[in-house]
């Protein structure tokens, strides 16, 4: 009984087993190096993806600097449209104000003679 027992591991069946968990076993760690690769992968797509995030805010940052910079143009804008206005006023002031003195000078001419 021992003779059999001390053969048992080198049977044909047996063998053939060991074999194909040696290759079950080669395969695993195919399949461990691949699951490495796209975990490396996934890693890759995700500092890509926070690149992609960090130039969006910092697009978004200089439109809001650009529509602050427009405010400001608009502002100033406005600002030289309120002194046009007021100019325009003056200048309808000069204009009543030399009506009036030709008036005057008409009006003191027509009494001299």
């Amino acid at each position: 009984s021992s003779g059999i027992n001390a053969e048992w591991p080198l049977r044909p069946g047996n063998i053939s087993l060991q074999q194909h968990n040696i290759s079950l076993q080669q395969h695993n760690i195919s399949l461990q190096q691949h699951n490495i690769s796209l975990q490396q992968h996934n890693i890759s797509l995700q500092q890509h993806n926070i690149s992609l995030q960090q130039h969006n805010i910092s697009l978004q940052q200089h439109n809001i600097s650009l529509q602050q910079h427009n405010i400001s143009l608009q502002q100033h804008n406005i600002s030289l449209q309120q002194h046009n206005i007021s100019l325009q006023q003056h200048n309808i002031s000069l204009q009543l104000f030399y009506n009036f003195t030709k008036r005057l000078q008409c009006n003191l001419h027509n009494q001299i003679s």
